[in-house]
């Protein structure tokens, strides 16, 4: 009778635990579907620049899982397109702390910083942290240069304008002889593609309206 007993207990506790296998099987499968639907929804509509409903699609991913592929990204550039600075230095930090490695998180923390007047020395410190990652950051030596203008220090700033200057001509350079390679090979896609950027690089700088010309030749 006893042993009976304990088989039956013992039964029902097993049953227990599969149906809770399985509820949190069906949810996790039910939230990872969900997730990847809002995201790629989001993103297409972040592509289309429909921000509304973009934001709409990638706050039901954040809901789920804030670390989501880029979500934060994606949604702090959103809210800063949309001037909602300290929603968009909320969704910058989070990726900051999540990972310190990410330049672009870094980048536009500093720029929702900047908008909302916050310590400027700290962004100093973050920009010299994606300098030392990457050096021929353009956009890092501009928003230095900024932030240096705004505290009077005009010199640095100076310093750090031309460093923008120079590593955007080294910048035009690899990408003119990049679509010559690609025109040579015939890749007509990556040159065409290649040689816009070029064009949105140089910006009319006549020193490379030479090679731009030689290029559609």
């Amino acid at each position: 009778m006893r042993t009976g007993l304990k088989n039956k207990k013992l039964s029902n506790h097993l049953t227990l635990l599969i149906f809770s296998f399985l509820f949190f099987f069906h949810s996790h499968c039910k939230d990872g579907v969900t997730i990847q639907k809002s995201y790629l929804s989001g993103k297409i509509a972040y592509d289309a620049k429909n921000f509304q409903l973009a934001k709409r699609h990638l706050n039901e991913v954040y809901e789920i899982d804030s670390s989501f592929k880029n979500t934060r990204i994606l949604l702090g550039k959103i809210y800063f397109f949309s001037n909602e600075f300290n929603k968009s230095y909320k969704m910058f930090e989070e990726e900051y702390k999540s990972n310190q490695y990410n330049i672009d998180s870094k980048l536009w923390l500093v720029k929702s910083g900047i908008m909302l007047n916050k310590n400027f020395d700290m962004y100093l410190n973050l920009l010299e942290e994606v300098i030392e990652l990457d050096e021929s950051n353009a956009e890092a030596w501009f928003l230095r240069g900024l932030l240096f203008e705004k505290k009077g220090k005009i010199d640095q700033a100076i310093f750090c304008y031309r460093q923008v200057e120079l590593y955007e001509t080294q910048l035009i350079l690899a990408n003119i002889q990049l679509a010559k390679i690609y025109k040579k090979a015939g890749v007509n896609n990556n040159y065409l593609e290649t040689k816009k950027k070029i064009i949105q690089l140089a910006n009319n700088k006549k020193q490379f309206q030479s090679e731009i010309e030689a290029l559609s030749q």
